[in-house]
């Protein structure tokens, strides 16, 4: 898959900047090594949050819609809005949550109810291929910001996930599943199809960086 070009210059000081924004790190810390999660308090028994994210236009929708996450993960079936999240959570509810991951609301659910969480993550090749599909002005500069926070935020859950999948879905037809980039586990990557995807690379820089 060819890199865009157009975002090749502003690529690592942006993702970092958005990083910092969407999950408060403060100090740019892309040289860490650290690749454990922290350690986690006691979490509620039997809950679990299921993140869907990425940005508008993505397909998350399409792959909650395929049907393959009831198999995956068959006690997770209501489907609630981040505002919901926390208080069904907070009521032994598993849920699903579709999400942008560009505003940090996610990572403060997690953090507050230590809900048990895994971590889909749907991944395109630039800002340009979102924005066709929604039909939406390729200068959109408010859309390219949200494109940045949401690739920042994905280092966080990756960590903090009991399991995790990466896709690239630019290419898939309807009815067909993305292609799976990487999978993980407590912080751990087992696999990554490194290259296939820049924006993924950047996205796990600490993992492959060492």
């Amino acid at each position: 898959m060819k890199f865009d070009k157009a975002f090749s210059r502003e690529l690592v000081q942006r993702f970092h900047m958005a990083k910092r924004i969407a999950l408060r790190q403060g100090p740019d810390d892309s040289k860490s090594t650290r690749l454990a999660p922290r350690p986690r308090a006691k979490r509620h028994a039997g809950t679990q949050c299921l993140l869907v994210g990425g940005v508008e236009g993505a397909g998350k929708t399409t792959l909650i819609q395929l049907g393959k996450l009831g198999e995956m993960f068959p006690g997770v079936r209501d489907i609630q809005s981040q505002r919901r999240a926390e208080q069904s959570i907070r009521q032994g509810h598993s849920v699903v949550v579709e999400t942008e991951l560009s505003n940090g609301r996610m990572r403060e659910v997690i953090e507050r109810t230590k809900a048990r969480s895994a971590f889909i993550y749907i991944f395109l090749d630039s800002p340009m291929t979102a924005l066709k599909r929604m039909g939406k002005d390729g200068a959109n500069e408010d859309f390219r910001m949200r494109w940045f926070r949401s690739i920042g935020s994905v280092r966080w859950h990756v960590l903090h996930a009991e399991q995790f999948w990466l896709f690239d879905n630019t290419s898939s037809k309807v009815g067909q599943s993305p292609h799976l980039l990487a999978h993980g586990s407590n912080g751990r990557l087992r696999s990554f199809d490194k290259g296939f995807n820049p924006w993924a690379d950047i996205a796990l820089m600490d993992f492959w960086m060492k």
